[in-house]
């Protein structure tokens, strides 16, 4: 992954509803990350074609330069949610910890 400054568009928030917003970054990655993050916890989306679409959502509003940053974002999110859950249908004792920040 190439680390680049730019502009990224994620979702923020007029009233209730969610938004698209342009920021510059200095960390694309993190915030792609993090903006995908917010909107899976605050809209509860956990079923894979809702995890797709919104990755076809961020997909559609950024510059292709961005998605390899956006796909790798996505990738880990996704590896993070399906390995929870089979962790919890299986009954594995291992736990998953999210760790993000800006």
């Amino acid at each position: 992954m190439r680390h680049c400054s730019g502009a990224v568009r994620g979702f923020g928030h007029v009233g209730d509803e969610s938004v698209a917003i342009e920021k510059d970054s200095d960390d694309p990655y993190l915030d792609f990350r993090h903006s995908m993050l917010q909107m899976i916890l605050e809209k509860q989306i956990y079923s894979k074609d809702d995890l797709r679409q919104l990755l076809d959502c961020f997909l559609q509003l950024n510059s292709p330069y961005y998605h390899g940053v956006i796909i790798k974002a996505f990738s880990e999110i996704w590896n993070g949610v399906f390995s929870m859950r089979s962790n919890t249908t299986t009954g594995a004792e291992k736990q998953v910890h999210y760790y993000y920040g800006c």
